[in-house]
């Protein structure tokens, strides 16, 4: 019972990117996409759909493959090619051997052959749920054993105090955790957490001066000359 309480949390704190170019279907699924989980984004292509995996935080990806340009099955790829574990479900109303053997290659949780049952899909997204507890996709750890509940956004201190995120801070801390292996150049962080703005330095220094009191001024380390890097504790 612990274990589905926890699938069940999961995909009710879990955004889900929705791609199908059937505005019909779209709006079906949804209403029942919404019964199971706290956020969904729907959209019509993968033009729109990468370009709202690259401006938020998406926990689950469901997609139809048949899709006005390109196909489910090519935003799939080039999903994995930056997010090995993300939970990717793929709708079709075909199951041609192709296909099949395409979504293998890409480790999807589940490929359902439309019409979609409920079932069948409360199914496949407690599925992914558990793919996210398995891979601690929603939880990041400090290397001061601060943790970061990305689905909540809330950091969990040592001693359990929560502390939560402004979205200005929200979104410097994404970035950082999106390109963790790397140091992040401090024109990009500025570009993404600012969008159209372009903050001065003292702005940026503030705003990472109230990220480290949240979550250890040790987890951003300052590459001077090129920009943060943010360490994880593996």
């Amino acid at each position: 019972m612990e274990i589905e309480h926890s699938l069940t949390d999961i995909l009710k704190n879990s955004t889900v990117l929705y791609v199908e170019d059937e505005l019909e279907i779209r709006k079906s699924v949804c209403k029942t996409l919404e019964l199971i989980c706290k956020n969904i984004i729907d959209v019509a292509s993968v033009e729109e759909a990468k370009k709202i995996y690259e401006e938020q935080t998406i926990n689950i990806i469901l997609t139809d493959i048949e899709l006005d340009g390109d196909s489910g099955i090519e935003f799939a790829k080039y999903i994995r090619n930056e997010n090995k574990t993300i939970p990717i479900i793929i709708m079709s109303a075909y199951t041609e051997k192709d296909y099949l053997m395409d979504a293998v290659k890409l480790h999807l949780v589940d490929y359902l052959v439309k019409p979609i049952d409920f079932n069948d899909l409360l199914t496949t997204l407690k599925n992914s749920a558990e793919t996210i507890l398995e891979n601690g996709d929603f939880t990041i750890n400090f290397k001061n054993d601060v943790k970061y509940d990305i689905l909540k956004n809330t950091i969990i201190k040592k001693n359990g105090e929560k502390l939560s995120l402004t979205n200005l801070e929200k979104k410097l801390l994404r970035i950082l955790i999106k390109n963790k292996n790397r140091t992040v150049p401090t024109d990009e962080i500025k570009s993404y957490v600012w969008e159209d703005e372009y903050p001065s330095e003292s702005a940026l220094k503030s705003l990472l001066n109230k990220i480290r009191l949240k979550i250890g001024k040790e987890s951003i380390e300052n590459i001077s000359g090129v920009g943060y890097h943010l360490l994880v504790k593996e």
